[in-house]
C-alpha cells in the first residue's frame, strides 16, 4: 500500500534516478516544464504523482495526475498492484478516456 497523507490522498516523488546527471555533468532539471518558473527544479525529488484517492471497489488509486518531466505534460492517471505483487505498481496515464493511454510499470524499492 502507498503511504496516505493527512488529506487522504496519495502523492509520489522521484527518489532515485539511474542517471541523475546530464552528459555534461550538470544536474537534470525540469527544463521541459511549460512554466518558466518551474524549469529550474531538480528532477530528483520531483513530485510526479499527485492527489490520488484509493477506490476500494476497484482496488486502485484513481482521480490523480501524473507529470512527465521528459515532455512537461500532465495526464489523468490511475494505478494498481496485481494481487500477488506489491513491488510492481502499474500506472496508466491518459488524456480523455482511460481506454486510450500509456501504461508503465514502476518497480518499487524499499
Amino acid at each position: 500500500m502507498l503511504p496516505e497523507t493527512k488529506d487522504g490522498k496519495y502523492y509520489g516523488n522521484i527518489k532515485w534516478l539511474n542517471e541523475p546527471l546530464r552528459e555534461d555533468g550538470s544536474i537534470k532539471l525540469d527544463d521541459e516544464n511549460p512554466s518558466k518558473e518551474l524549469q529550474n527544479r531538480k528532477i530528483h525529488g520531483l513530485q510526479l504523482l499527485k492527489a490520488f484517492k484509493f477506490n476500494t471497489k476497484k482496488g486502485e488509486w484513481d482521480k490523480g495526475t501524473i507529470y512527465n518531466p521528459k515532455t512537461g505534460k500532465t495526464y489523468s492517471c490511475f494505478m494498481w498492484f496485481d494481487d500477488n505483487d506489491t513491488n510492481t505498481l502499474h500506472v496508466k496515464g491518459f488524456i480523455g478516456f482511460s481506454l486510450i493511454g500509456k501504461e508503465v510499470n514502476m518497480y518499487l524499492r524499499e
